[in-house]
């Protein structure tokens, strides 16, 4: 791992996929510059690629990139699990917090009775709750359902999702991070062959190495 950091400020995905593309091409410019070499065998220019100067600083930074990059897209996998958590933390006030479990103890049978008719219910039922009374609410509805178990599972989660706009934007964020994951994977390996192979393949990487980072839209614009 690095022990600096040489990319600092704001650095975002889309920074991120310039740099690799440019440790690419100065890769395999490199490498053209001692293929075409009149002055050394193969195994010459092979040996002279390999120490050139340039390569240390290209891995690093290759090591650098890919390092924050991947931790940025992992964080953005679990963000969905940390919204969540938020919006259903009881309320911080411990007399508030009380209040939310006595009026939920109240209502505790028609909750029962609504998902017991429709478990799609559940999501209505979140769409109507205080804030304060969601924690409970949401513990109960994860306990019903028997074999309808799922569906209310499902519904829960349509109902959060719309409540929040912030889950429902961290949710459609972290549904790209495999996508995310399998491009960064690809540019990583065209970058990495450009910088080690003396006759690395063109297409090292496949064809999502060449995907423009803007196909992975928002994410784009992510931190890293």
């Amino acid at each position: 791992m690095p022990t600096t950091r040489r990319f600092t400020g704001l650095f975002r995905l889309a920074d991120a996929a310039a740099e690799l593309d440019r440790i690419t091409a100065e890769g395999r410019a490199t490498a053209d510059a001692y293929r075409a070499s009149r002055d050394l065998t193969a195994e010459g220019k092979g040996r002279a690629f390999a120490a050139d100067h340039r390569r240390a600083r290209w891995a690093g930074d290759l090591e650098e990139i890919t390092t924050r990059t991947a931790a940025a897209l992992d964080n953005l996998g679990g963000r969905p699990a940390a919204v969540r958590s938020k919006l259903l933390a009881p309320p911080a006030d411990t007399q508030a917090a009380i209040l939310a479990e006595l009026r939920h103890a109240r209502r505790s049978e028609t909750i029962r009775a609504a998902i017991a008719d429709n478990p799609a219910n559940a999501a209505r039922l979140i769409a109507e709750a205080e804030s304060a009374d969601l924690a409970p609410l949401v513990e109960t509805l994860e306990t019903l359902g028997g074999n309808s178990s799922s569906l209310v599972a499902d519904a829960v989660e349509r109902g959060l999702t719309k409540r929040a706009p912030e889950y429902a934007a961290a949710k459609a964020e972290a549904a790209k991070v495999p996508e995310a994951h399998a491009w960064l994977a690809a540019k990583v390996t065209a970058a990495t062959a450009a910088i080690t192979e003396l006759d690395s393949n063109p297409h090292a990487g496949g064809p999502l190495a060449t995907v423009p980072v803007g196909a992975l839209g928002e994410l784009a614009n992510v931190d890293v």
